[in-house]
């Protein structure tokens, strides 16, 4: 893995170090996209029955989409930062989930 996929590690393992009730389990680093498995864990808002979500312009702590907005601009401005190319997208727009509540 180069030091653009190991920033990106990183910045994944951050995301559970920085969020109450939300960890992260395996992830693998792609050359141009990652997978990867969050967790919201019990006691977060909306997690009784399914992940919690949101409308457009209005973030929800906990959420995916939350979540993954962080995570992409954490990483992003790492790895442009390292590039020395501020600004410049890395990420594609969106991203695919797929939701597996707990039963």
């Amino acid at each position: 893995m180069n030091e653009y996929g190991m920033a990106v590690r990183e910045e994944w393992l951050k995301t559970a170090e920085l969020r109450d009730n939300v960890e992260t389990d395996a992830c693998t680093v792609m050359p141009n996209h990652i997978h990867g498995i969050v967790i919201i864990t019990e006691g977060s808002r909306g997690t009784a029955r399914r992940a919690p979500t949101e409308r457009f312009g209005k973030p929800v702590a906990y959420s995916i989409p939350t979540i993954m907005r962080a995570f992409k601009s954490a990483s992003t401005k790492r790895i442009n930062e390292m590039r020395k190319t501020p600004g410049t997208p890395v990420w594609q727009r969106s991203y695919y989930e797929h939701v597996h509540p707990v039963r």
